[in-house]
């Protein structure tokens, strides 16, 4: 951990550090054990970007050791619900063509909510979903109604006007 800190080059003492250092020390043990420095360095700084931005996200590791796939999924509060969770585990399990092996959740002081979930995927057959598309489809059933309207009117009006009617609506 102390290697990924050092990388983000952080003042000791700042408001960043703090923050990246819970980032840290929330994720699951098995995040911090099997993951590279690298991983766990793109790992906290898209964590830290969703909780600045109060935005749901999912990040995937396939294990290269074994069948598994380790994939952390971030929610708000108000949508974090079995239901959704079901949902949720419906993907993950047709996407590898696998089973649930663990599920763990957590709610903290924080924005978002944050689902782990272990998935055994069948050894007989590769992924044939590339990872950014089920990132994607996991991501749609997890946005809130901001964000899905953010997104729908970066989609259809150019930037500048997008902006305007973000600070609007929003």
């Amino acid at each position: 951990l102390s290697e990924v800190l050092q990388r983000l080059s952080l003042k000791v003492d700042g408001h960043n550090y703090r923050k990246f250092t819970h980032i840290l020390a929330s994720l699951p043990k098995r995040e911090l054990y099997e993951s590279s420095v690298e991983q766990l360095l793109v790992l906290a700084k898209g964590i830290y970007n969703l909780n600045t931005k109060s935005q749901s996200g999912t990040f995937i590791r396939e294990n290269n050791f074994n069948q598994q796939v380790s994939v952390l999924v971030f929610v708000s509060k108000d949508a974090f619900c079995t239901d959704l969770r079901d949902d949720i585990e419906g993907e993950l399990t047709a996407a590898f063509k696998g089973k649930i092996l663990s599920r763990r959740s957590m709610l903290n002081d924080d924005y978002l909510a944050q689902w782990h979930f272990i998935v055994e995927k069948d050894s007989s057959s590769a992924t044939l979903m590339p990872v950014s598309e089920i990132i994607s489809r996991i991501e749609i059933k997890t946005q809130s109604w901001n964000e899905s309207l953010t997104s729908l009117v970066h989609q259809q009006w150019p930037m500048e006007q997008a902006i305007v009617f973000e600070k609007k609506y929003n």
